[in-house]
């Protein structure tokens, strides 16, 4: 596989929102006084409820990083023009650069980092032809009976207007055009295993936002007090969860507080805990006090469960498979037995989980942080 298939990066900024870019190469957040004009005239073209998510999710992404004095890189999105090996017609190619880990790291290996989520952008689709693949795919040279098979088979989810930029293009439609196209080039189960992976962190972070309702920050400063922030080695993901396990065993009343619930559930989804999510998510909609918008965000969140499940059977589905028929790379075996542990953790198999989890713990191959993590998994209840 190649380096733009194989390499894991990734806290999810809207489009709209305007990112300082490095200077000099050095990757420093310094924004220019144009910048923060053109920040600005960006929130004010946005409508009242896109600027309040903006910010708000903004300030909840950059606030669980671990600021240290010093500046740091931040991906840095920009968009090259490409031609598609299919129709050849020409469209602008994403190039995500400046990655870092900031932000944490679930344990299924989604990495969040300050800036632009790279898994948004990884995927390119033609919107003439629906042709999907990573940026190094629209340098490829293609039969002629193979261009054709593509017209004729590629159905994107949702209608595409030719004449859009692929920007427009929902996330997940590029996913699953990227898998489509994948099955017509023949890829093997393991790039297959790494696509549908990625597709279910992008599944993973929709709807992961709450609006900036009083009730709802008062819990947000709760949390941060009760597990405040750590040292700049400390993994920021893992203590959004230990936030929301401790806002569960402060939450006494659960008839009122509807509030503890909705950001228990936030903190839990955005790292892909879904069983203990999905607890909160039924107390919110049980709950007579919850506010009407808040209900059906949750209603959403719910849904994007469920399709997240769906991305992570599959990637489940083609890592066994590459496993069964020993076509996957041997570099990446260690870890894709542990991610095998994971998605079967997550998804309630607990006989397949003990099974790679064993795989994965007896493989030195294994980094010593997966191992551990692997051990911690095993202790678990599935």
């Amino acid at each position: 596989m190649t380096k733009n298939q194989i390499d894991i990066i990734t806290v999810h900024i809207p489009l709209k929102m305007v990112i300082a870019r490095p200077r000099s190469g050095r990757g420093n957040l310094v924004p220019s006084p144009k910048e923060r004009d053109c920040f600005v005239a960006a929130l004010l073209a946005m409508t009242a409820p896109e600027r309040l998510l903006t910010i708000f999710v903004s300030l909840i992404a950059f606030s669980t990083c671990v600021f240290a004095q010093e500046r740091i890189a931040v991906n840095d999105v920009r968009w090259q023009d490409g031609n598609c090996p299919v129709c050849g017609k020409k469209v602008k190619l994403a190039v995500v650069t400046a990655t870092n880990t900031t932000c944490g790291i679930d344990r299924d290996l989604f990495i969040r980092s300050a800036g632009p989520q790279p898994e948004f952008y990884l995927i390119d689709t033609c919107p003439n032809c629906c042709f999907s693949g990573y940026l190094n795919d629209f340098d490829l040279v293609l039969p002629q009976q193979v261009k054709d098979n593509l017209k004729k088979t590629l159905k994107p989810p949702h209608p595409i207007n030719p004449k859009i930029h692929q920007q427009e293009i929902a996330t997940l439609d590029k996913y699953e055009l990227a898998y489509q196209t994948f099955k017509i080039l023949g890829r093997s189960d393991e790039s297959f295993g790494w696509l549908t992976l990625r597709a279910s962190w992008i599944a993973r972070d929709l709807y992961c936002n709450l609006p900036k309702h009083p009730a709802i920050v008062d819990v947000l400063i709760e949390a941060g007090k009760l597990v405040p922030p750590a040292g700049k080695d400390s993994n920021p993901a893992e203590r959004e969860v230990r936030q929301a396990k401790k806002l569960a065993l402060h939450m006494t009343n659960s008839k009122t507080k509807w509030n503890y619930d909705a950001v228990i559930a936030l903190l839990y989804r955005r790292h892909g805990e879904n069983r203990s999510a999905l607890k909160s998510i039924d107390r919110i909609g049980q709950n007579k006090n919850t506010p009407a918008d808040i209900r059906d965000l949750f209603v959403q969140m719910k849904r994007s469960i469920a399709t997240e499940q769906h991305w992570q059977e599959l990637s489940a589905e083609h890592f066994n498979r590459a496993f069964t028929t020993g076509t996957i790379s041997p570099a990446n075996q260690a870890i894709a037995k542990y991610l095998l542990a994971q998605l079967y953790h997550r998804l309630g198999k607990k006989d397949e989980a003990r099974r790679w989890l064993n795989e994965a713990i007896l493989d030195r191959r294994l980094p010593a942080n997966l191992l551990q993590w692997a051990k911690e998994t095993q202790e678990q209840r599935p």
